[in-house]
């Protein structure tokens, strides 16, 4: 238990299943990231680059450096702190309780359309007008792919910083660790918000 959480501090999250059984990596909703080649390319699909005419090759290299800093900084930063506080084994299986702090709001709740109306309200006139060239010489898909270049890395920067900043919630923890030809591995675990649990955070 202690590896799981080790590694998902680590941003390791391919060696997960060192520790862990893949049903557990699908029942957190952490199969995708630990099987994805990054969590870079979940990304650039959440941003439909295709509906916008946009291609990965568009992206600059700047922009692609602002995307694995915060993808890093979200997986490394979600687990603040944990804590194991009981430990009981019967043969073969064991249970572990105790609990975790998130180390950011895990609702994802920031104000991205504030964060947004902010920057696009900081770009000087020359810059837009010269948005407004590339869409009338080169087309929408053009200007979009400058847009996006051009603002990526301080629009994740600050949806970083403000997540970052934002409180985690704390939940309880127990899990069940098998002994399966001679390797433990946890193959249940049950996360509950702390007040669900009568526990105070």
């Amino acid at each position: 238990v202690d590896g799981f959480f080790t590694t998902m501090q680590s941003g390791e999250l391919s060696k997960l299943t060192d520790y862990c059984t893949q049903e557990v990596l699908d029942n957190q909703e952490l199969a995708s990231l630990a099987e994805a080649e990054s969590f870079d390319e979940m990304f650039y699909e959440s941003l439909g680059l295709e509906e916008m005419g946009i291609s990965e090759d568009d992206i600059s290299d700047e922009a692609k450096a602002a995307i694995s800093k915060m993808s890093d900084t979200i997986i490394q930063e979600l687990i603040g702190s944990y804590e194991i506080s009981d430990i009981s084994v019967n043969g073969d299986t064991a249970t572990v309780n105790g609990a975790v702090t998130y180390g950011y709001n895990t609702d994802f709740d920031i104000d991205i359309d504030g964060i947004n109306n902010e920057v696009m309200s900081e770009i000087p006139d020359d810059q837009m007008s010269e948005y407004a060239e590339i869409y009338t010489n080169d087309g929408e898909a053009a200007m979009m792919a400058k847009i996006m270049n051009d603002l990526m890395p301080t629009l994740l920067d600050r949806y970083t910083q403000t997540l970052t900043e934002s409180e985690g919630g704390t939940d309880t923890m127990q899990a069940t660790v098998t002994k399966t030809d001679g390797k433990w591995l946890i193959s249940e675990m049950n996360l509950y918000p702390a007040e669900e649990a009568g526990v105070s955070e």
